[in-house]
């Protein structure tokens, strides 16, 4: 898992308002994390991978929140690994064609 994707989790999970999905209290979204970081492995970029990323979205006229999707696909690209597991599959598409993008639900059957 993206090391930054446990802070966009936490923050997504712990959400109020009327856009809010999930509205975890603080300690829930914290046993969500930490049983998602017994199953997976930990990755991310060097501080000088993610400005080149950055940079690069900036270059293509990247802008907002999709920068995330762009960040995660460059730590997948940088780990060598053959799959990005997400539900937002159209952007992750869209960021990085050259790699095998499933849902969660495709990856556990395989």
């Amino acid at each position: 898992m993206a090391s930054h994707s446990y802070a966009e989790a936490y923050a997504t999970l712990t959400r109020f308002g009327e856009r809010a999905p999930f509205r975890f209290t603080a300690a829930e979204a914290w046993a969500a994390l930490e049983s998602i970081a017994a199953v997976t492995d930990l990755i991310g970029l060097t501080p000088a991978q993610t400005f080149a990323a950055i940079r690069a979205y900036s270059q293509e006229n990247g802008v907002g929140a999709r920068l995330y999707d762009r960040l995660i696909g460059e730590a997948a690209t940088a780990h060598e690994l053959p799959a990005i597991v997400t539900w937002n599959v159209g952007h992750m598409k869209s960021l990085f064609p050259s790699l095998d993008i499933v849902t969660p639900l495709d990856f556990a059957r395989g």
